[in-house]
């Protein structure tokens, strides 16, 4: 079966995926990606071939996959180098869940918990309450006030702002925010 040509809205939004961050939430949430990375010295063309069409699309993402690769024995730059842009020309989207998974990937998030329909559409999802405190819980809290404050405030502007902010993303993260550093987070963030 022949993949979809990227229509103006498709092209639109693989436009707005050139990010950083989407590039880490996709790694850090899509199972599809984690199973790639993991299983990198055994993976199938048909496999690489859908992680490149869903990394590609983000910032940095040809160079990620060239890290993601370099372990699979016979990697060749140029060969990668000559997959990354045949998606480019192709202007095709990211491959599909539904695709990845005709091509044998069981996707454990495929019971109606994951909400995308491709790996790369994990970027636009807001984070769920699990996510944001994870990332809450990474920020260093060093109770100098002024740090304290510019560590929240990138932290809401890297995951809560551009996660498509919704009133229900804020209070997560103003509930989270009061629980785990009072003193900063009434009311200045949200």
């Amino acid at each position: 079966m022949p993949e979809e040509k990227q229509t103006d809205a498709t092209a639109t939004v693989a436009k707005g995926m050139n990010n950083q961050l989407g590039l880490k939430v996709v790694g850090l949430k899509c199972q599809f990606i984690k199973h790639c990375s993991k299983n990198v010295k055994t993976l199938s063309e048909p496999d690489w071939y859908a992680m490149i069409t869903n990394i590609a699309v983000f910032r940095d993402g040809d160079a990620a996959i060239h890290k993601m690769s370099k372990p699979y024995p016979k990697y060749s730059f140029d060969e990668t180098e000559a997959k990354i842009k045949h998606f480019h020309k192709s202007k095709t989207k990211p491959m599909t869940c539904e695709k990845i998974a005709e091509n044998g990937f069981k996707c454990p998030m495929n019971n109606g918990t994951c909400k995308s329909k491709s790996p790369a559409g994990l970027a636009y999802l807001p984070l769920d309450m699990k996510d944001i405190r994870k990332r809450l819980e990474a920020c260093k809290i060093t109770n100098v006030s002024v740090d304290d404050v510019a560590t929240m405030r990138e932290f809401s502007n890297k995951f809560i702002a551009i996660q498509n902010k919704t009133a229900e993303t804020a209070s997560k993260f103003a509930f989270i925010a009061n629980n785990k550093c009072p003193r900063i987070a009434g009311g200045i963030f949200v």
